[in-house]
């Protein structure tokens, strides 16, 4: 991440929190397990794992993303090399420039690692989408409902019950825009190549 997380020691946890957890999965398995957690969490019929996926392990990963984003929000953490600016014509982002948001060409293809829950504006800038994300609701209230989304998702019970259709399609959307607005932040302050190659040589090894 961006060298100017060093300048506070919770900006350092933050950087380091959304760097382990792209070391762990890419942004393609990280949106499936989310939209997996919400759509078991919905459902009546208790959640399987599936191969090399595993929703306590991932949720455990997210909410640390969790706290970084509330670090990032509360600290008012804003890179420049995050920022794309709009083209002066149209007003929209060049999306044509992968290198803004694929980690590493060859490591995830072009079109599942861009964001496509993420409006223009914060694709441009990926603090607006943490901004909209913190604002939902608290942290610690946040750390409840992924703890109570879990919980529903291992059971035959649903979510319905404690929350109302509405909500859980926003819960998800919010999440599914975190996981990409720290993905950009990522990629575009991201490591050196070599570093990246390490990543991806892990990561393969760990979805095989």
């Amino acid at each position: 991440m961006d060298t100017s997380c060093n300048q506070n020691k919770e900006l350092t946890y933050a950087c380091h929190c959304i760097r382990d957890f792209f070391s762990d999965i890419d942004l393609q398995h990280a949106i499936q397990d989310a939209t997996a957690l919400v759509t078991a969490a919905a459902g009546n019929k208790r959640y399987k794992n599936r191969r090399g996926s595993n929703l306590f392990s991932f949720t455990n990963s997210l909410q640390q993303l969790i706290t970084a984003a509330f670090i990032i929000h509360n600290n008012y953490y804003l890179p420049p090399a995050a920022m794309v600016p709009p083209d002066k014509a149209t007003g929209l982002p060049d999306i044509s420039k992968q290198n803004n948001y694929v980690q590493l060409p060859g490591y995830i293809a072009a079109w599942a690692a861009f964001p496509r829950h993420l409006s223009a504006r914060q694709y441009s800038n990926p603090c607006r989408a943490i901004k909209k994300f913190t604002g939902h609701c608290t942290e610690p209230a946040w750390q409840k409902i992924l703890k109570d989304l879990l919980e529903y998702a291992y059971t035959n019970c649903t979510a319905g019950e404690e929350y109302a259709a509405a909500e859980l399609l926003l819960i998800r959307l919010r999440l599914l825009q975190l996981i990409e607005a720290c993905h950009l932040l990522h990629v575009r302050t991201r490591p050196q190549t070599k570093t990246l190659k390490k990543i991806a040589s892990a990561n393969k090894k760990k979805r095989s």
